[in-house]
């Protein structure tokens, strides 16, 4: 059997969440702060605010974003077809014009295509399962039209580009530690940001609106302002409850130490598929540009037959499948009516085309051999 994901936590985490639950503070405090300032660290932004998912950071940036003026409802914001509803709701949610953009062969979004989309506020890039883009394109694209360049980077914690991590490019971005990433705390994410006052906003609206949870200057002109209110349930923006537990954050302190070695098992263990994979024409792999270094989430491949069939197959063989995330968000119902009308070739072609099965750093050789016999035992030209 080879599974989409496995656990990679054990009794050094236990023992983490065991210290965080006998110490009776299990609500957000020092552990998330610690873990916050460890992330921040790793990927080399100033602020991370921890929350309780990766759809809840996107949530939070858009969020921060309209509250402080910086984007605002009606101006239009360009996304990646290929991505996850969460990546897209927040835009449509606060009120944006939402343009999907197509992707290439990388599965992120083309940065060719991108003018034709313009005017716009904002890029929300994704980086599609471990594989960075283009940031010195998109990055030259933002600067030459004044927009803000956002980065999903759910899917790639590890991944860096021309030396420097996925998640530092964009003004603020966003990551994930469900299960199935990277690292976990089960549940959970986090903004990462160079901004201060974004950051202040976003830690204040993953709390009620509070002003407490702007702290220094600010909160102090907050209470000023408003002498009647008891500053303890002050509210002086919009508001969520996005926060995490302590256990979590305890919890993604030891998997974060634990990153580089999973990040390099991710690298040697797609090494060894592309070696498999490369015997079979029919099956064609997504690329990566130069200088980046991906951060593999799982393994991708396009195949030219009989997609459905060859899934099947895989499936009845103990390699569990799925195909590439949502594919082309556009062609949903939910979205069909919500986001501009936009051409995606590419993207439409992965969501019928594209599939992808486990890579994660508990693989063993056993199932890699497995994963060689299955292909080699699959009928190619009856699924042509």
């Amino acid at each position: 059997m080879l599974e989409l994901s496995s656990q990679t936590y054990g009794l050094e985490e236990m023992d983490a969440i065991s210290r965080v639950l006998l110490s009776g503070r299990v609500t957000m405090g020092e552990e998330t702060l610690a873990f916050e300032k460890e992330f921040a660290d790793y990927i080399g932004t100033e602020h991370a605010i921890m929350v309780n998912s990766g759809s809840s950071a996107n949530l939070l940036i858009v969020a921060s974003l309209i509250a402080t003026k910086t984007l605002r409802p009606g101006d239009h914001v360009i996304a990646p077809a290929l991505s996850w509803s969460t990546t897209v709701w927040p835009l449509l949610q606060h009120g944006l014009k939402v343009s999907l953009a197509d992707c290439d062969m990388t599965l992120q979004t083309d940065p060719k295509i991108l003018e034709a989309l313009l005017p716009a506020k904002a890029v929300f890039a994704a980086n599609i399962l471990g594989n960075p883009c283009n940031m010195t394109a998109l990055q030259a694209f933002c600067n030459a039209h004044n927009c803000l360049l956002l980065e999903d980077s759910c899917e790639t914690l590890g991944a860096t580009y021309r030396g420097f991590r996925t998640g530092r490019f964009g003004y603020m971005s966003s990551f994930s530690f469900y299960f199935s990433h990277h690292i976990t705390t089960v549940e959970g994410g986090m903004v990462v940001t160079n901004d201060p006052m974004q950051a202040n906003h976003a830690r204040a609206m993953r709390s009620h609106g509070w002003a407490r949870a702007f702290g220094g200057i600010e909160r102090s002109l907050f209470e000023a302002e408003n002498p009647t209110i008891d500053p303890r349930f002050l509210f002086v923006t919009e508001g969520y409850n996005l926060r995490p537990t302590e256990m979590q954050a305890a919890m993604g302190r030891v998997q974060l130490g634990k990153l580089p070695a999973f990040a390099q098992r991710r690298a040697d263990v797609h090494s060894a598929m592309v070696k498999i994979v490369c015997d079979y024409p029919e099956l064609c792999l997504p690329v990566s540009i130069p200088y980046a270094f991906p951060s593999w989430f799982a393994f991708p491949v396009i195949c030219m037959g009989d997609r459905d069939r060859f899934s099947a197959y895989l499936e009845r063989n103990g390699i569990q499948t799925r195909p590439i995330i949502a594919g082309s968000l556009g062609k949903h119902p939910a979205f069909r009516d919500r986001v501009l009308p936009t051409s995606t070739p590419c993207a439409n072609m992965i969501m019928k085309q594209g599939l992808y099965w486990g890579l994660h750093p508990n693989v063993t050789e056993e199932q890699l051999d497995h994963l060689a016999k299955v292909l080699a035992a699959y009928d190619w030209r009856a699924a042509a």
